[in-house]
């Protein structure tokens, strides 16, 4: 059996699994929960949610029809949004979804062209910058997380600030 063409699709299905990428594509808001270690599509009750659509800057509530179109992107920027949070359950043997954000916790962005620039998260350990395209390193509590930030999109960025383990 040829494994060849299984390969490519192999390898980047595990490089997705692991790196940053922009949240949408779409011309309408979408909702991105946090699950305790990424963001997924929709809105999950009890679980930090972001609101993302393309050409606009993120929320962190869901607005009305009459709010839909404030808040655009300045040009030639584009977004990040993300959660720094700790692990509480898991390891490396059991269910690692478990978890507890840092609230008002610095989150330090670093970039090779632009320098450092400091923010902090809401109460839900949430945060959102507008940021010029390129790339850059989110950290929190010593721990990072590359992300690269594209013009006129929303990147989706999670920092495991530390880890309990559990098992």
């Amino acid at each position: 059996m040829n494994l060849k063409p299984l390969i490519l699709p192999l390898i980047t299905l595990m490089s997705l699994s692991s790196c940053t990428l922009p949240a949408t594509t779409a011309s309408t808001w979408q909702p991105f929960s946090f699950n305790g270690t990424g963001f997924v599509p929709g809105e999950r009750e009890g679980m930090p949610s972001l609101w993302i659509r393309d050409g606009f800057i993120p929320r962190t509530e869901k607005m009305g029809p009459e709010a839909a179109d404030i808040g655009r992107l300045p040009a030639k920027v584009g977004a990040v949004a993300g959660v720094c949070y700790l692990q509480t359950s898991g390891g490396k043997l059991a269910d690692t979804s478990g978890s507890t954000p840092y609230a008002d916790e610095q989150i330090t962005i670093k970039s090779a062209s632009d320098g450092v620039f400091v923010t902090r998260t809401d109460d839900r350990g949430l945060f959102i910058e507008t940021l010029y395209p390129g790339e850059y390193e989110f950290s929190c509590r010593g721990a990072g997380s590359p992300a690269r930030v594209f013009e006129g999109k929303t990147t989706l960025v999670t920092i495991r600030g530390g880890k309990r383990m559990v098992d």
